[in-house]
């Protein structure tokens, strides 16, 4: 295979991190060369890869205010480019500096004003940087496909810096783009343009049903569960990310957290240890308070009950598992 200057580069500051984060070189007819900070390298390395046009997206109110900015593509700006209205018409635009929550400055630009894109708008890794980065270093191999699947994964949202601020949480989030658009992107309101919702649904769902039905082949003796149910905020049910993260509480010694779709640790799930509950053999939910609406939940997704041994099968294996609770 032909030589990938990029990935090679991404390949060394991965060694390097491996090596107490310095990265050493003894070619050198001087001697040993080293490159220390390998860590940040690697993270903005990773922020300035670029990628197909058909893994970057827009917000619909990013569009909106950029419509009403400049007759030029979104797209073609970045970080500290400078952006120069030349549309008719005044508009408000809020700026941000830094990783402050709230903007330093509201104010009115007419055509001819101009503003460092970044203090406006944002590029957003939909899959965090650091879980990419978390991927790449637990490869058990640095070859080009394998790094390149990995990168692969990553996609840009051009949104307004607004909301990027309303994102709840960037911990726990999935590392397939989807997920957190259609979970974390619209817990918050911020909608994609061009983004097929419809189709990216059913497909979730579809790839979730398999992943389980195999998972349930694997385990014959365990009761197969399914999540075959609609990913849409109807008001009918509520989604739930449990982690491998092990707590305990109320005289239960094996549990896990559980996060609700705003990224709060709400409680946690467990079994029962009563053998003569309806409820034995299969995931509970205890919520913490102020979240307890009630002191248990004996849930299902569409229907079901989930099984406790495959459910902590999946989070050993996964490290976590969202379900879609009726």
């Amino acid at each position: 295979m032909e030589q990938n200057r990029i990935l090679d580069i991404i390949i060394n500051l991965l060694i390097g991190i491996k090596n107490n984060n310095k990265l050493v070189d003894q070619s050198s007819i001087d001697g040993e060369l080293r490159l220390n900070g390998c860590s940040y390298l690697l993270n903005q390395t990773i922020r300035q890869y670029q990628f197909p046009q058909n893994h970057y997206y827009v917000s619909e109110k990013a569009q909106k205010l950029w419509d009403a900015i400049s007759s030029d593509s979104i797209f073609n700006y970045t970080y500290r480019d400078t952006v120069i209205k030349d549309v008719d018409g005044e508009v408000v635009i809020e700026k941000f500096r830094g990783g402050e929550g709230k903007p330093y400055a509201t104010s009115k630009i007419k055509r001819g004003d101009s503003f460092v894109f970044k203090d406006v708008f944002t590029d957003e890794h939909i899959v965090t940087v650091s879980n990419i980065i978390d991927e790449l270093l637990a490869l058990p191999e640095y070859s080009y496909e394998a790094i390149e699947n990995v990168l692969n994964k990553i996609y840009i949202c051009k949104m307004l810096k607004s909301e990027d601020r309303s994102i709840k949480s960037k911990k726990n989030r999935s590392t397939d783009y989807r997920e957190v658009v259609v979970f974390d992107y619209d817990d918050v309101g911020i909608k994609l343009l061009n983004f097929d919702y419809k189709t990216i649904l059913e497909t979730l769902i579809s790839e979730r049903k398999t992943e389980l039905d195999e998972l349930s082949v694997k385990t014959p003796t365990v009761e197969k569960i399914t999540a075959n149910r609609t990913y849409t905020r109807d008001g009918v049910g509520e989604s739930f990310l449990f982690t491998n993260e092990k707590t305990s509480g109320y005289g239960i010694k094996t549990a896990y957290r559980a996060y609700n779709s705003r990224n709060e640790e709400v409680g946690f799930v467990f079994m029962t240890g009563d053998k003569r509950s309806p409820s034995y053999g299969y995931a509970e939910l205890r919520f913490h308070t102020p979240y307890r609406g009630k002191t248990w939940y004996r849930f299902t997704t569409d229907g079901q009950k989930i099984s406790w041994d495959v459910l902590c099968q999946l989070l050993n294996a996964k490290g976590e598992y969202r379900v879609y609770i009726d």
